[in-house]
């Protein structure tokens, strides 16, 4: 059956994004690939930055307005998904950017590659006024990244672009999970697919003052659904589930260490 609408849909929450918002959008419906349409989905902004967006007037961009702040950042992409057309989903974050030629890249590689589901780019690191601040350590490679996603998730979040059947196959974002939900979608993916990352440098991750940090501890609901899905890579993927218990109480370590370091150090 011949795909209907655009290959790729781009989704973009959006929570009082202020100035950072329209530069995000308008990276995207600048892309070198024009086969795309742009779903951003507000969360019950108020700081007036939806309506600079709604105001683009562009035909590939729809604007979807919650009744209410739900503050689940799962929930707000599994509605932009949902009605979403694209057989892609590409990713990204309302403070951040794509490089004009990031869309492009990522699909030649998904067509190149029956297997792949999930796949990343290379990325960097800009201040609050668009200067770069250095770039973005991740692996790159199918085997590296796997090897990564075991351990830790390096992937820059705005730089992934997946298969929407395996998507739908894993059963989306979890909405119960306060934190890592892009973690434990990954794992899902990775149990079905390859998983890669381009070493391109085809996203702007921004740091700014008002982003949420990272120094909160994880939750018991994030732990639980993490340890699922590092389980559940194992299984399908035919490796120890015990090294994979091992890999997960050491992934707990880290982030509490990492967490309680970044408050320590103010």
């Amino acid at each position: 059956m011949e795909h209907q609408g655009p290959l790729v849909s781009v989704i973009i929450p959006n929570f009082n994004g202020g100035s950072f918002l329209r530069p995000a959008v308008e990276s995207i419906l600048n892309q070198t690939f024009e086969d795309l349409e742009v779903v951003v989905v507000d969360d019950g902004s108020t700081d007036g930055s939806l309506e600079t967006v709604a105001s683009i007037g562009e035909p590939r961009l729809t604007v979807i307005t919650l009744p209410s702040n739900t503050g689940q950042n799962s929930v707000v992409r599994n509605v932009g998904i949902a009605r979403s057309s694209g057989s892609l989903i590409a990713t990204l974050d309302n403070d951040d950017l794509a490089h004009p030629g990031r869309i492009a890249a990522q699909v030649a590689r998904f067509a190149s590659n029956p297997s792949l589901v999930l796949l990343g780019t290379g990325s960097d690191v800009i201040d609050e006024h668009g200067a770069r601040v250095g770039p973005w350590e991740q692996p790159t490679g199918s085997r590296r990244v796997l090897r990564s996603l075991r351990w830790r998730n390096r992937l820059i979040h705005s730089s992934t672009m997946f298969r929407r059947d395996a998507f739908e196959a894993v059963g989306g974002y979890d909405e119960q999970v306060p934190y890592c939900q892009d973690q434990v979608l990954y794992l899902g993916l990775a149990a079905l697919g390859e998983v890669d990352c381009l070493p391109e440098v085809l996203c702007s991750y921004r740091w700014h003052d008002s982003q949420f940090t990272q120094t909160r501890l994880i939750l018991p609901l994030d732990k639980a659904a993490v340890r699922r899905a590092m389980r559940g890579l194992a299984e399908a993927r035919g490796e120890s589930v015990m090294a994979a218990e091992l890999r997960y109480r050491i992934w707990v370590l880290r982030h509490a260490t990492r967490a309680f370091r970044r408050v320590l150090g103010g």
